[in-house]
Order: structure tokens, then C-alpha cells, then sequence
């Protein structure tokens, strides 16, 4: 998005809910993350056993929080710009900017749900399993669908506001 204006979230209510809903649940996930991190730290530190697999369960659901936050970050326009060569155009000509790379977003988030799909298909076939816990890997590629899906479909819907809005200007 351009700096000198707002960012088009375009104000559709469903679109904001359902993207709040999966940041709320992905910034909860991450709490419980770091609250199970910093127990097993602490029990580390005073001569305890550690929770066994930790860091497994850190990486399998760490991906599936980050991609679960994304679709707000995209109504919001927290993604990161260089608008270095369009700042001079006339807002109507970034606007216009901005839609085709949100389509271009939208077009790589549909790309890595798919091959994220086909690799949690993969690893579930294979039986594939963490070293300590033997937790199924594909769970974790599983988890990180939704949230990439649902970021396709903001950047689509911000694409779509940014074009109405440069034939406003």
C-alpha cells in the first residue's frame, strides 16, 4: 500500500470479522507457545526436566500461528512496501498499484496453499512423525492451510477495494 493514504480494507464487515477471528486465534495459539516455552525454560533453570519435545511443538505450530495472523496483515496493510519510484504518481495511479499487487499476493498465497496442501498429503502418506514426540508432521502443514487460503482471499478483496478506490480519485 502507498503511505500517503489509508490502507483499503474497504470496510466489509464479514471480511474483517473472519480476519480478526484468525488473528485472535493465531495470537492465542502463540500465547499458549510461549507460555509452554517459558514453563520448560523455568523447570530447565531450577534443575527440572524440561517439557519433552518443546521445541517440536514450537516448530510444528509456529508456521500454522504466523499464516493464521497473515489475513488481518493484509487488511491492514501491514505488509511491507518500497515506494520509493511510486510516490510521485497521482494516488489513483498507486491505488491502481497496489490492486495489481495485491492480485500478485493473492496469486503466490493460492500457489503455497496448494503446495502446502500436496505437502501435508505427502507427509501424512508417509507417516511422517517429530524425532521426540512422534507427533504427525503433517498436522502442522495442515494448520497453515486455512490461514494462507484465507489470506488469498483479503489480498483479492483488498485488490478489489484499491481498483474502486482509483476510479474514485
Amino acid at each position: 500500500m502507498s503511505t500517503d493514504a489509508a490502507p483499503p480494507s474497504g470496510g466489509t464487515p464479514l471480511v474483517d470479522k473472519v480476519a480478526a477471528v484468525s488473528a485472535f486465534a493465531g495470537s492465542a495459539i502463540l500465547a499458549v507457545i510461549a507460555g509452554m516455552s517459558v514453563v520448560s525454560i523455568a523447570l530447565r533453570a531450577l534443575g527440572f526436566r524440561p517439557i519433552q519435545g518443546d521445541f517440536e511443538l514450537v516448530q510444528v505450530f509456529l508456521a500454522g500461528c504466523v499464516a493464521l495472523m497473515l489475513p488481518w496483515c493484509q487488511l491492514r496493510g501491514g505488509n511491507l512496501t518500497v515506494d520509493f519510484f511510486t510516490v510521485r504518481l497521482a494516488r489513483s495511479k498507486q491505488r491502481r498499484l497496489d490492486a495489481a499487487g495485491a492480485v500478485l499476493f493473492a496469486a503466490v498465497m493460492l500457489l503455497l496453499t496448494w503446495r502446502t496442501a500436496v505437502g501435508a498429503l505427502a507427509m501424512r502418506a508417509e507417516g511422517e512423525t517429530t524425532m521426540i514426540l512422534g507427533f504427525p508432521l503433517w498436522i502442522g502443514y495442515a494448520a497453515v492451510v486455512p490461514g494462507l487460503l484465507l489470506t488469498a482471499a483479503c489480498a483479492l478483496h483488498t485488490a478489489r477495494v484499491a481498483w474502486k478506490q482509483a476510479g474514485h480519485e
